[in-house]
């Protein structure tokens, strides 16, 4: 009787695994859908996996250069009256074995045509203390772009490097931070590098 019980119980822990594996998938799929539909209706292109060339675009910004197994996904990309801009989910991994960590990331980036120089700016807490806040971008006051971060409703980064313009924020999965955080970093491309010293 206790080995037909401890079959019964392996067989039910497979079904389990099974049917949360296929309901990931369905979720993940589904969500993919969703990240589609909101490109096409911004007017944007939608790459569910890495994008040949984009890490060498970004690859000035900080957060990019963090950990290991890192993946970049989820991109959302177009282009707005800043600059090309760009959305996507970045996951990176700290540690090892036990001491490892995983950190996921919502990222917006605004490429500008002036550079905007270097900085971190950051507002509530976030999981990676690597990215700390060390001065404010130059052509920004750092009060109005404390505010910009406050307006988010969400703790996040803003980064400066180069040509580059970034708002990091920690991934909750959903559009809505996409678009959220797409607005934001258009609004902080006004505030850093203004339209009539763009393209």
């Amino acid at each position: 009787m206790p080995a037909m019980l401890a079959q019964l119980l392996g067989v039910a822990l497979l079904c389990g695994f099974a049917i949360g594996a296929a309901l990931l998938l369905w979720r993940r799929r589904h969500a993919r859908g969703d990240l589609a539909r909101l490109a096409r209706r911004m007017g944007f292109n939608y790459l569910p996996d890495y994008a040949p060339g984009l890490r060498g675009r970004l690859g000035e910004l900080e957060l990019l250069s963090q950990g290991h197994n890192r993946h970049l996904g989820d991109i959302v990309s177009g282009s707005t009256r800043q600059g090309p801009v760009y959305c996507f989910r970045y996951r990176y991994e700290r540690g090892w074995g036990v001491d490892r960590a995983t950190y996921r990331w919502a990222v917006a980036a605004l490429e500008v045509e002036r550079a905007v120089g270097g900085g971190c700016r950051r507002r509530g807490e976030l999981p990676d203390a690597v990215l700390g806040a060390r001065h404010a971008a130059a052509g920004a006051a750092p009060a109005v772009l404390d505010e910009l971060l406050a307006a988010l409703g969400f703790a996040a980064a803003l980064e400066c490097r180069g040509h580059l313009i970034s708002l990091q924020a920690v991934d909750d999965g959903t559009n809505g931070q996409y678009e959220t955080l797409l607005a934001a970093v258009e609004e902080a491309g006004r505030l850093i590098a203004p339209a009539s010293e763009t393209r």
